[in-house]
């Protein structure tokens, strides 16, 4: 009786050991399928990585040749002319810099710009004076926001919201936020027109 114990312990042990082997030969398997697929899968996310970066690279290649792109680029070149054509109209301290400023925006305007009294105006009154130096006036460029339209007929029209300090003698500084309408002209790459439409408001500091 015992050694019928002994013997189906033993075969208990021996069928054990031997699934024990399976299962692990299995297991094996099991992981090295597992490497293999994920060897294939990085290959191919590596492959689709280059193929999209081509692709991009070939993109941007080509996009400065489509209009839409051509349109933005257009877009950025006349907003950071706008800011700069204000910057120079809107920044002085004395007769000697206001004067200065049409020389400075030759090569943003037309001519029937810089000739423009409402624009570059005199800096002398009816009696002849430096209005500017006499009562001490200045003004100091602060920010702009651009609002520019898409090409039509090689011409664009831009809104800019400008903001400036301005102040004079003996009197608190206020910033002012007015509203310019402008058009521009892509071949001759200047603005041609330049109109002020309004005032947003006025802060005294």
């Amino acid at each position: 009786m015992k050694n019928k114990g002994l013997v189906s312990i033993c075969i208990l042990l021996v069928v054990s050991l031997i699934m024990t082997g399976i299962f692990r030969i299995e297991q094996k398997k099991i992981d090295h399928q597992e490497l293999e697929y994920t060897q294939k899968l990085n290959k191919k996310q590596k492959e689709l990585a280059t193929i999209s970066k081509v692709t991009n690279d070939e993109l941007l290649q080509k996009a400065p040749y489509d209009d839409t792109r051509q349109q933005v680029v257009t877009s950025q070149k006349v907003d950071e002319k706008a800011k700069k054509l204000f910057e120079i109209l809107l920044t002085f301290g004395d007769s000697k810099e206001y004067r200065a400023r049409k020389e400075k925006a030759q090569s943003l305007v037309t001519n029937n710009v810089l000739n423009d009294s409402k624009i570059f105006g005199s800096d002398k009154d009816v009696s002849g004076k430096n209005y500017i130096d006499t009562l001490k006036i200045y003004s100091t460029y602060r920010e702009s926001k651009v609002y520019s339209s898409l090409a039509d007929n090689d011409n664009m029209t831009v809104v800019v919201n400008v903001s400036y300090s301005s102040g004079r003698d003996n009197l608190p500084e206020a910033t002012n936020h007015d509203v310019y309408k402008l058009q521009y002209n892509l071949t001759q790459d200047k603005f041609t027109d330049i109109k002020k439409i309004g005032n947003t408001d006025t802060v005294t500091d």
